[in-house]
């Protein structure tokens, strides 16, 4: 929070924030408020560039220390107070990564442009798109769609949605998730060979998946369900694990 109004500086009356700390939080989340003063000055900004490796909401975890410090403004409305937390995460996950959430109501589209919708923003670069039916204004039936995206990308996402569909705009945001480790491994069934997306906690496996696409080429190809070259890919992985450990 940087916070509101004006300062003086020496080349005059600048806008919060002033120069030289805008310069220094490139690249940093930041945002303006309803306090009209300077809350985040040069050397906070310099300090929170260097030493800060990542932003965002305090984690899960397990706080060995705690410090204030104070400014000598007195702020009307809460104290002017900075306080640092120091400790550990309680819960050491495999990966954690930002990703871009873009989304839109929709309640005057017809239900095969909706799926193009998807199909487009896929094609795009979304990571994922998916389509949740609700209850719009007017009480008319609509579709909340979203998608998920590099933050990087969210610009580009949110074009495709302009262009192949009735929204006026879309809402972003940037969330945190917390990812396994990922790793793809190629097992063969009777039929062929399927890939298999393996998700690691700590190192150990913890998720296997059979990549849908390979088994339902592979079933067609053979003339068998699909169902029954998923599970056999399933089983070939876990198989394949006992084997190598």
């Amino acid at each position: 929070h940087v916070g509101a109004g004006t300062v003086k500086c020496a080349h005059g009356v600048m806008p919060v924030p002033a120069p030289a700390t805008a310069l220094l939080l490139e690249g940093v989340p930041s945002y303006g408020g309803d306090v009209p003063y300077e809350l985040v000055t040069p050397t906070g900004a310099a300090l929170l560039a260097h030493r800060a490796s990542a932003f965002g909401p305090m984690p899960l975890m397990r706080t060995e220390r705690i410090g204030y410090g104070s400014g000598m403004r007195d702020l009307e409305d809460r104290p002017n107070v900075l306080r640092a937390l120091i400790g550990e995460t309680a819960v050491q996950m495999a990966k954690t990564e930002q990703i871009a959430v873009v989304e839109t109501n929709l309640d005057d589209m017809t239900p095969e442009l909706v799926a193009c919708l998807t199909h487009e923003l896929l094609y795009a670069g979304a990571r994922d798109a998916f389509v949740v039916p609700i209850l719009a204004k007017k009480g008319r039936p609509g579709h909340l769609v979203t998608a998920l995206c590099e933050v990087e990308k969210q610009g580009d996402i949110a074009r495709v949605f302009f262009a192949h569909s009735a929204t006026f705009g879309v809402r972003m945001r940037v969330e945190d998730r917390f990812c396994l480790e990922r790793e793809w491994q190629p097992v063969t069934t009777p039929w062929g060979e399927v890939r298999v997306k393996l998700g690691r906690l700590d190192g150990a496996i913890v998720q296997r998946t059979p990549e849908f696409e390979d088994c339902r080429q592979i079933a067609e190809k053979a003339g068998v369900p699909v169902r029954m070259v998923y599970e056999r890919a399933l089983a070939a992985a876990g198989d394949q694990e006992v084997n190598d450990g």
